[in-house]
């Protein structure tokens, strides 16, 4: 099956197709492979899809992924359907101004990346722990009780809350996902 930047793939259209792609790959030894055009754009696109085919939105018809690493993005699945939008930019999340001020500035510091995307976190670690420390070793001190980090992580967990909260005021998904190194980082404290 051949997807460009123009084609919408339904999970009903893709598993139409899956046994056959399916035989062909194992017949060349590969046990499993994510095919993906470059018009599906951020990481978080095919995430999306991945989390509706198999993952933690299965079965639900409009849901969003946000994939939370070194950046921030968010893949929109509505009607059962991938959404990009008109420009191809939905689910740029991580331009969310959290403030006023941050409204009123023009660079990535003062948007919802700047605040708890993993540049933000690693940046914060270096302040806290010293110039080698990692943003993995941020959520370590948070879960092991310091006190500056921990009041990291609770404010990074508002930040996130109220982006949720306007995705979810906005598009009435079934679900919010979450994935990606930062999350994974968090663990159950996420």
């Amino acid at each position: 099956m051949w997807i460009d930047s123009h084609t919408h793939v339904t999970a009903s259209e893709f598993d139409a197709d899956r046994p056959l792609v399916m035989e062909r790959a194992r017949a060349a030894g590969v046990e499993a492979f994510v095919a993906i055009g470059a018009g599906w754009g951020i990481d978080a696109n095919a995430a999306a899809v991945g989390e509706g085919w198999l993952g933690a939105a299965k079965g639900l018809r409009d849901h969003v992924f946000i994939a939370l690493g070194t950046g921030i993005g968010a893949g929109i699945v509505l009607d059962g359907r991938l959404h990009r939008g008109s420009h191809f930019l939905a689910g740029e999340v991580a331009f969310f101004p959290m403030t006023r001020d941050q409204l009123r500035a023009g660079d990535w510091q003062h948007c919802l990346e700047g605040q708890v995307g993993g540049r933000a976190a690693a940046l914060k670690a270096a302040e806290l722990l010293g110039q080698h420390a990692k943003a993995a070793d941020l959520f370590d001190a948070a879960k092991a009780g310091d006190a500056a980090a921990s009041a990291w992580l609770a404010e990074t967990q508002e930040y996130l809350a109220m982006a949720v909260a306007d995705i979810a005021a906005l598009l009435d998904p079934q679900a919010v996902v979450f994935g990606g190194g930062v999350s994974a980082a968090q663990g159950e404290w996420f």
